[in-house]
């Protein structure tokens, strides 16, 4: 009598079994879609899968582990690398629709040097490190003095002369000016408010100084909520500007040292010229082997180079490395049977090493 056979079963099948289902299930709803006109074609689905992978923060699992360190380091004060070599580095959009309710996002920048140049930009504004400008810190302790100088005048109205009120006005006309432009919703705030006092009259056309009083102790308020703010952001900006300068030293002395590596290359007695020994008795088979090893070490600090402008660089020289001469350094006979165009590639290699890209990115 045959006996039916039971099915073997593993821990997890079925698990396994319900993400297949789903998977099938996804499929078959995909070809069940109705079809149209505007459905994207292939080509235009790849191109965005693409475009998305490319434009993806770099894979830190599968970064070495001697490296991965320092980049969680990098993104843990907010600053991503992509795999294009961009950098993603957040702020807080607080114009427009998220006027009222501020989101953070992530601003895109084309390369390394401009990353500093945005924290410099920053820091600057709030430092004042420039003579001709006034710091962000000065001008909010200015209006800040006006908002006071309101706050008292509005406190004791029926004792305020008529050219203190004129002159008051004044300095809130040019409060309102300043902060005109303002995107920050602290400031936002602190303009409204002193935009309603400045008419010395309230929403109802009435003089209502306690009321005007109150308008200025909620702009005092805000503007000490943006001094704080300052005071939390500059020192993020400071450590951002700090860990990209160093990610850039970091950069340069990779490439530094893989020319070093290139130029080792270079030196050896096979590339230099002598009319009386042929190239083939100039070295032997240990030294292609090793000359070989010495292109990897270049191309293995080369890959450690990931951020925009040093990445392009970085690139364009492992192209002439992987491409063109490794597989001439695979045997000695491949060498010498080739030794002009393994020389050429080396000094392009070299050259585009070498070449200052400081304005880039």
């Amino acid at each position: 009598m045959n006996k039916e056979k039971m099915p073997v079963s593993f821990p997890g099948q079925n698990k396994i079994e319900t993400e297949a289902h789903k998977i099938n299930k996804a499929v078959d709803d995909y070809y069940k879609r109705p079809r149209t006109n505007k459905s994207r074609s292939t080509d235009d689905v790849a191109h965005e899968i693409i475009k998305k992978e490319k434009s993806a923060p770099i894979d830190l699992s599968k970064m070495p582990k001697e490296e991965r360190q320092w980049y969680e380091n990098m993104q843990n004060a907010g600053i991503r690398i992509l795999s294009d070599g961009f950098l993603e580095i957040p702020r807080w959009e607080k114009s427009g629709k998220h006027a009222g309710s501020p989101m953070r996002v992530r601003q895109k920048v084309d390369g390394i040097n401009s990353a500093i140049r945005m924290q410099d930009n920053i820091l600057e504004i709030y430092r004042s490190e420039e003579k001709s400008r006034i710091s962000e810190f000065s001008k909010i302790e200015s209006i800040q003095e006006v908002i006071e100088h309101a706050n008292e005048l509005l406190t004791s109205w029926r004792m305020a002369k008529p050219e203190d009120k004129q002159d008051l006005q004044m300095q809130l006309a040019d409060v309102v000016l300043q902060l005109e432009n303002c995107r920050n919703e602290f400031k936002v705030a602190v303009k409204d408010q002193a935009d309603a006092v400045m008419g010395f009259r309230d929403r109802l056309g009435r003089e209502n100084p306690g009321a005007l009083a109150a308008r200025t102790v909620a702009a005092l308020n805000n503007l000490a909520k943006r001094m704080n703010e300052m005071q939390l952001i500059m020192p993020i900006m400071a450590l951002r500007k700090e860990l990209l300068i160093l990610e850039k030293r970091r950069s340069a002395g990779a490439m530094h040292r893989s020319t070093a590596y290139i130029t080792e290359v270079m030196r050896h007695a096979v590339f230099r010229d002598y009319l009386t020994k042929p190239p083939a008795s100039r070295i032997n088979n240990n030294e292609v082997v090793e000359l070989n090893k010495r292109i990897g070490r270049a191309l293995h600090l080369l890959d450690t180079i990931r951020a925009l402008p040093y990445s392009k660089q970085a690139e364009q020289a492992k192209f002439q490395l992987i491409n063109k001469a490794k597989r001439l350094f695979m045997s000695k006979k491949k060498l010498v049977d080739n030794l002009g165009s393994a020389k050429k590639t080396l000094e392009e290699a070299i050259n585009i090493l070498k070449s200052n890209i400081e304005h880039l990115g």
